[in-house]
């Protein structure tokens, strides 16, 4: 499918979901996905929840989706964290993605610990190798007043991914942590 063709595209499994008399899970879900393109959300999240739905409730990449929406509005983290909690556990408890997503989602309810742990357990779930959860976890540290393990954080996320975008940021960032720990060690003794 080609930028532009999104409109045509949604007709066509508009037209399909139709034939099928309302009932056609993957027409439904990509008709979610060709509406959250063209940032139709409310739309969207319509499709993706008739896709759930005419799955008996098991579609983890639709709770993914509709999750990824509503993370978008910080009102609304909460159903967020939901609907990626379901992707989780539809997926048997293997889904990267979704635990970082859903840190994020815990971040925007002041629920540190939770996400501290879905950001963890996303990291877990590659190897270790997840640059961007390492950052994110960085950040939660930095915000927590976790200094140390902010700083270790921060240097995975270095050692990982040394070209990204944020990497100027996260050298700033952890020049500054280094210094308060220094600071905070000097007051110690």
């Amino acid at each position: 499918m080609h930028k532009g063709q999104f409109r045509a595209a949604a007709e066509e499994f508009r037209t399909a979901v139709g034939q099928r008399g309302g009932s056609y899970p993957v027409a439904q879900y990509n008709l979610g996905y060709v509406l959250q393109q063209q940032r139709e959300n409310e739309e969207a999240l319509a499709a993706y929840r008739a896709a759930a739905e005419s799955s008996g409730g098991n579609y983890p990449d639709a709770y993914y989706q509709m999750g990824s929406i509503l993370l978008d509005t910080p009102t609304r983290a909460a159903e967020a964290a939901d609907a990626f909690r379901k992707a989780i556990e539809q997926n048997g408890g293997r889904d990267p993605e979704a635990y970082y997503r859903l840190g994020f989602a815990l971040v925007q309810q002041k629920d540190f610990d939770g996400a501290e742990g879905a950001l963890r357990e996303a990291i877990s779930q590659r190897g270790g190798d997840f640059a961007f959860a390492h950052y994110n976890l960085g950040l939660l540290y930095q915000q927590t007043g976790r200094t140390q393990e902010a700083i270790r954080e921060f240097e995975t996320y270095l050692q990982q991914a040394p070209g990204d975008e944020n990497r100027h940021r996260a050298e700033n960032t952890l020049r500054d942590l280094r210094r308060r720990a220094a600071r905070e060690g000097n007051r110690q003794k």
